[in-house]
């Protein structure tokens, strides 16, 4: 199996807004930790992924699509083959667009694009046999943050390392099911948040200083133990999630001949639909909730008649928008 990677700074200048809280105040004012694009391309004799993550909030769909248009013209790559994620950072720069979330910044985004094929060139360049291993190690962090009394945190912290012949990692993939906000909204320095403090520590354990992409799973009701908390907090969390593997992955023997093959499902996720009478009854609720009004302010009224305006324009014209399309990428291994 061959593997290649790629790591390229992607931090934007302080000034630009930032992504993931409507509480927030913008723009940013300062770095707290840099952002990166990693890549990792893997091959086998009968697949081929190139799979791209970066320390972002998200991808609006045309940066995706222009991406892969360009990886099939230089790189020969479908578009099936080509994977970009993020680890859903809501310390970075708006790369998607999100009502009083911050304003979606074109200019940074042409930035990305170039360093998103860079960062493409040079996994491929550079690709080289690698073993397979495998384990996951335990972490109870993430909270339940409706605090429901059923809980469904997801303890376990999962690890893939690809490994040289010579036992240095080229690659580590990490999966812990938590929402990188623990910076939260008071928050105003561009950060990578947990996940990146995950990956430098984790890079630094294990020998060959391997790119490590940190990855987060179904975390949308999952949050760390608290926010708004100080950036010594972020590294000890991101440290834990980082040693509940690290001493694993350097111990883990290599997987017999492993083969992967790629599986890319485009699937309907249903929404209610709603008529004009429960459009114009649900907005009227929604400015009945004390909560968002106290905290978000005339944010929270624009967004509320955002939404109730484009509903109503779409049920007008007679559309329906009873769904949204969820692109779902499944890599199976066999050993």
């Amino acid at each position: 199996m061959k593997i290649g990677t790629a790591q390229i700074d992607i931090t934007p200048k302080p000034g630009v807004e930032l992504s993931g809280f409507a509480a927030r105040v913008q723009p940013s004012t300062a770095v707290l930790d840099p952002l990166f694009a990693k890549a990792l391309y893997l091959a086998n004799e009968v697949e081929q992924i190139l799979w791209i993550h970066c320390d972002l909030v998200g991808f609006d769909r045309e940066i995706v699509l222009e991406f892969r248009d360009w990886a099939q013209q230089h790189l020969g790559l479908s578009a099936g083959q080509v994977m970009l994620s993020a680890t859903h950072t809501h310390s970075g720069p708006c790369t998607i667009y999100l009502q009083e979330c911050g304003r979606y910044d074109p200019a940074y985004v042409k930035l990305l694009q170039n360093h998103l094929r860079q960062a493409a060139e040079a996994a491929l360049a550079q690709a080289e046999d690698c073993e397979l291993v495998t384990t996951e190690g335990h972490l109870n962090l993430a909270l339940d943050r409706r605090q429901q009394a059923s809980k469904h945190t997801d303890p376990r912290v999962a690890a893939l390392g690809f490994r040289r012949t010579d036992r240095t990692f080229k690659a580590v993939v990490v999966n812990y099911a938590m929402h990188p906000v623990a910076l939260g909204s008071s928050n105003r320095r561009i950060s990578a948040d947990m996940p990146g403090q995950t990956a430098l520590r984790l890079s630094r354990q294990l020998p060959g200083s391997p790119a490590v992409l940190v990855t987060n799973g179904a975390c949308g009701n999952l949050n760390p133990p608290a926010e708004n908390v100080p950036f010594a907090q972020i590294e000890a969390w991101g440290g834990q999630i980082a040693d509940a593997v690290a001493d694993r992955l350097a111990q883990a023997p290599p997987s017999p001949s492993p083969l992967f093959r790629l599986e890319v499902r485009v699937f309907p996720l249903p929404m209610e639909a709603l008529d004009m009478a429960g459009i114009e009854a649900f907005a009227r609720k929604a400015l009945q909730n004390t909560k968002p009004l106290a905290e978000w302010g005339d944010k929270y009224r624009r967004t509320v008649e955002h939404w109730r305006t484009s509903l109503v324009a779409a049920a007008q014209s007679g559309r329906v928008i009873d769904h949204r399309d969820a692109e779902l990428f499944a890599l199976p291994w066999a050993t």
